[in-house]
């Protein structure tokens, strides 16, 4: 895969407006009571502005959003995090984001190589 660019703001620095946002548009997106607070995804064909925890994504600027089309839901939904891992603690389901389903979802042997894990400090 490509090489990712991540960039973090915190302590309430943000990263420039961008220029697809529409000038009556908040460049905020709190929907969920996340005031002041969410991510902003910049890719190669748009960006899409949501919540810090990824609720609510919106594209920008809205005529992308308007032109968009929900695709059909052809994956089981999740009920949400904690009430999958409760279940999963009280012998239910495993969580569809555990570990064991790793394989299943990528078709890939994943493995973890602690060598390339790099602690960077600065």
């Amino acid at each position: 895969m490509p090489p990712v660019k991540f960039t973090w703001y915190d302590g309430g620095l943000r990263p420039p407006r961008p220029e697809e946002l529409e000038e009556n548009r908040p460049f905020k997106n709190d929907k969920e009571g996340e005031e002041g607070e969410g991510m902003l995804f910049v890719g190669d064909r748009g960006k899409i502005l949501c919540t810090f925890n990824g609720g609510n994504p919106l594209l920008i600027p809205q005529s992308k959003m308007d032109a968009y089309k929900q695709p059909a839901k052809t994956l089981p939904r999740s009920p949400g995090n904690e009430r999958e891992w409760l279940d999963a603690c009280k012998g239910g389901k495993v969580s569809l984001a555990g570990i064991s389903n790793l394989k299943a979802w990528s078709q890939k042997r994943c493995c973890w190589e602690m060598s390339r894990a790099v602690w960077d400090k600065n």
